[in-house]
């Protein structure tokens, strides 16, 4: 028997992961997350950058390099004015092809269809852009917590869908992406004490603690974090009508003239005459 819940639309359930993202533990995701960004991804080049999360999260774009930074929520109660748009993430009101950077936090897997939020992500970016996703992982405390949560639990921040990183990456790859990186971050589980205040020699020692275990986990690359950030690019596609300017003919006799490209009919008269003068 199938005991879990469907995943319900993000618009429904964007005012309770907005109250989440505002608790410790989701303040703590979000903070590493930024961290991450603005140490590799925060130096992109272009002019437009587009934000899909579940807050505004205006720090992030704050550090970024693009000009023109918006966020798109999908719910008009977590929009504050300050650069945001409404929209349904499935269908942005965005031209294809013209934004360079995208950031999705968190936005697949507490969607009713990633896939349609991956794919309308990929239709606005730009050729050459870059795309950084943001997505819990399964194999973090989060992930493997959410798996008896889901079932017995009705609060918006246990439903959601486990997406591998494998799983991510083929599709993708079907949207004409690149994966460049992916790492993983945030290693420490719910139960920690997440409070930026340090009262007690004791409470020093654990917070050093905390941050030598993540330092460690990071290095080795370890995927047991929370979440798992994929960098990657979008190909520029060249069907077989795109030919090159740059094949012609030369032949020695015409070496400084210009020839038309091959298949018209001046290169025809032109190859005909070449062969007539030869004779």
């Amino acid at each position: 028997m199938h005991y879990k819940k469907p995943i319900r639309e993000l618009e429904l359930t964007a005012e309770g992961l907005l109250a989440w993202t505002r608790t410790d533990f989701g303040q703590y995701i979000l903070r590493s997350e930024d961290s991450k960004i603005a140490d590799k991804y925060s130096k992109f080049p272009g002019f437009r950058c587009m934000h899909l999360g579940l807050s505004e999260n205006l720090d992030l774009l704050i550090n970024i390099n693009q000009i023109h930074s918006f966020t798109i929520q999908s719910n008009i109660n977590t929009c504050t004015g300050k650069g945001s748009l409404v929209s349904d993430l499935s269908d942005l009101p965005i031209p294809t092809g013209v934004i360079d950077v995208a950031f999705l936090q968190h936005t697949l897997e507490f969607s009713c269809s990633p896939q349609a939020v991956l794919a309308e992500a990929g239709r606005v970016l730009a050729p050459g852009g870059n795309m950084v996703l943001c997505v819990f992982n399964p194999l973090g405390s989060v992930g493997l917590a959410n798996l008896p949560m889901r079932i017995f639990s009705r609060r918006p921040q246990y439903q959601f869908h486990h997406l591998r990183v494998g799983r991510l990456t083929d599709w993708l790859s079907l949207l004409n992406f690149q994966v460049e990186e992916v790492s993983y971050g945030a290693f420490l589980s719910p139960l920690n004490d997440f409070s930026a205040a340090v009262s007690s020699h004791g409470s020093s020692n654990k917070h050093s603690f905390q941050k030598a275990w993540e330092n460690f986990c990071s290095k080795c690359h370890l995927p047991i974090g929370n979440f798992y950030m994929i960098h990657a690019t979008k190909r520029v596609s060249r069907g077989i009508g795109n030919m090159s300017t740059g094949w012609r003919i030369s032949t020695r006799p015409n070496l400084g003239s210009p020839i038309p490209p091959v298949g018209s009919k001046r290169v025809e008269k032109i190859i005909d005459d070449m062969k007539y003068a030869q004779e």
